[in-house]
């Protein structure tokens, strides 16, 4: 993940929800050890929006960690250009 495009990542729930809602998504990160609310919450907004390129393969820490913050993130979502 040393490659992440840091300048188009959007990170947290509510951004995120937003992006994904406004069909700007190109790729969305779901951390594999996010709560179980949250997950149905981004899945549910990119089912409706039609986004299928959904990655689930990064924790918190690393998600956090690529996008060069001190702290876990859940969910970020790549911006298309």
């Amino acid at each position: 993940m040393s490659d992440f495009p840091t300048d188009r990542a959007v990170v947290g729930l509510k951004q995120s929800i937003k992006v994904i809602r406004s069909g700007r998504p190109e790729t969305v990160f779901l951390a594999s050890d996010a709560s179980a609310d949250l997950v149905l919450s981004v899945l549910d907004a990119c089912q409706k929006a039609q986004v299928t390129d959904i990655n689930r393969s990064f924790t918190m820490m690393q998600l956090g960690a690529a996008v060069k913050i001190d702290v876990r993130a859940a969910v970020v979502v790549i911006e298309k250009i």
